[in-house]
């Protein structure tokens, strides 16, 4: 289970990756990743009916990028990464 933090919100960030072959990343601003969280906010288009094909893992994979990964189809995932001072 992940830890929440707590406290004031220093920013808060939305965006959108379209996957290709079941992969893809976008660039965000510069957050504290020790101090920051990322959640899904769900998956329309290719797999968006499809159960099986609409589980995207989300990684904040450093400061400045999000990436997903799901194992078929071309989704496209909405995610917000919330930093915390």
């Amino acid at each position: 289970m992940a830890i929440i933090p707590s406290g004031t919100i220093r920013s808060v960030q939305y965006g959108s990756i379209g996957m290709a072959a079941g992969v893809g990343s976008a660039t965000i601003s510069s957050v504290n990743t020790a101090k920051a969280v990322l959640a899904n906010l769900g998956v329309s288009g290719d797999s968006a009916t499809d159960p099986s094909r609409s589980a995207v893992a989300l990684t904040l994979t450093n400061s400045t990028t999000v990436s997903g990964i799901n194992s078929t189809g071309a989704p496209t995932v909405r995610f917000v990464v919330v930093e915390y001072y």
